[in-house]
């Protein structure tokens, strides 16, 4: 939102600067983990074994070890010869980004599908009826409430996953038998 704060002029230059600079620092020090490998060696592995950890059968980044609930930032240091001083909030960010990482691209993947399901049209005079694999309930609300849009459908009570991803296969098939796919 600072950035925002400065595009509006509630935050002055030398505080955007400091942003700036933060960012840059999270950027290096994240890329230097995920660049920094360590060997599957007895040091490594007692260091692990001490931890609560389970041994590396090949090398790993410094990245990787720190995605191990068991294992911060600051443990890692034991074992990170190249780490350099930086300021609490910059390390802060860098251990929550590198351990949430695959939580946000799966939530962004999660985004994307539900936009396509969005874009995802249900022509109007779509029945419903032969669609075995929609569960009874299912075939009875979408007929009766003619969702625009397999999201739209996705959000009617009583119709479940199991029956959105059904109608988006069927719609799918029917496209690509149409041509246009």
């Amino acid at each position: 939102l600072r950035k925002k704060g400065y595009e509006a002029g509630l935050i002055s230059e030398e505080e955007y600067q400091a942003l700036l600079e933060k960012e840059r620092l999270i950027d290096r020090e994240v890329e230097r983990l995920k660049g920094t490998s360590v060997g599957a060696n007895r040091e490594i592995q007692n260091f692990l074994e001490a931890h609560g950890s389970s041994p590396l059968k090949t090398a790993a980044s410094l990245a990787e070890l720190l995605c191990r609930p068991e294992l911060s930032y600051e443990v890692l240091g034991e074992i990170d010869r190249g780490r350099e001083a930086l300021p609490a909030a910059v390390l802060e960010q860098v251990e929550i980004e590198i351990k949430y990482e695959g939580y946000i691209k799966r939530q962004q993947s999660q985004i994307g599908a539900v936009k396509r399901q969005e874009e995802t049209p249900i022509p109007e005079d779509f029945d419903y009826a032969p669609l075995t694999g929609l569960r009874l309930e299912a075939r009875e609300k979408l007929a009766k409430i003619r969702p625009r849009s397999v999201g739209q459908a996705a959000r009617i009570p009583g119709v479940g996953p199991a029956d959105v991803a059904c109608l988006a296969v069927e719609l799918a098939k029917r496209r690509r038998s149409e041509g246009k796919e």
